[in-house]
């Protein structure tokens, strides 16, 4: 499927005449990056298929599942939206970039924000980066192989019992329980079956400056 989305893409520019550098602007990444993408070595993000919707009016319908005209169209996106959110048990199984659609979703109800968890910055929350890596770290040293029905008091245990040594950790740990509350069962049960793709996208977070946290969290 990966490769389909590369061709829709390589399409969708052809179609802009634009070339590699100036495409990359409008996906807000670098041409090195998107290099990289075209030639299957970096997967595409759901927040660069936004910044395509956002700049060149490209219908993200059809760039991730191949539906619908290569132009934006208000209504057919809105509705798959809410299909997705709705109902993305249906997609389990297919490629990464509709379940970075779907983390990014869930990931911003933990949050409690009205954005995607890609653009959240630093100080969104009390504790930055060390929320963040703690996260990381829980959701690398914990598999959950239970019922979907006790995923949420997985995470929750998870979290309290985490072996983590970190500064201002009890706080940090109240923090993420409380943001615990934002989710259900089901949004708990997806970012554990998804442990990998949930990290990748927490990571993209931390402050790059920081590099004592860079390391800590790999």
């Amino acid at each position: 499927m990966q490769n389909k989305i590369i061709s829709r893409l390589e399409f969708v520019q052809k179609e802009k005449k634009l070339n590699d550098a100036e495409f990359a602007i409008n996906m807000n990444i670098t041409r090195q990056t998107f290099y990289k993408i075209k030639n299957n070595k970096r997967l595409l993000h759901i927040d660069q298929v936004i910044s395509l919707k956002e700049n060149l009016n490209i219908n993200p319908n059809f760039i991730l599942l191949g539906e619908g005209q290569a132009s934006f169209i208000e209504e057919l996106y809105y509705f798959k939206n809410k299909e997705l959110f709705d109902d993305f048990y249906k997609y389990d199984g297919t490629s990464d970039i509709l379940k970075q659609y779907i983390l990014a979703h869930i990931l911003d109800k933990l949050y409690a924000k009205k954005t995607f968890l890609v653009k959240l910055g630093l100080k969104d929350n009390k504790y930055g980066n060390k929320l963040h890596c703690f996260l990381i770290k829980v959701l690398k040293e914990n598999i959950f192989v239970e019922k979907k029905e006790n995923a949420k008091i997985f995470l929750k245990d998870a979290i309290l019992k985490s072996p983590q040594s970190l500064h201002l950790k009890e706080k940090v740990q109240n923090e993420l329980i409380k943001m615990l509350e934002n989710l259900d069962q089901t949004d708990c049960y997806y970012i554990l079956q998804n442990r990998k793709l949930t990290i990748d996208i927490i990571y993209e977070k931390i402050n790059k400056l920081d590099r004592v946290f860079m390391q800590d969290c790999k």
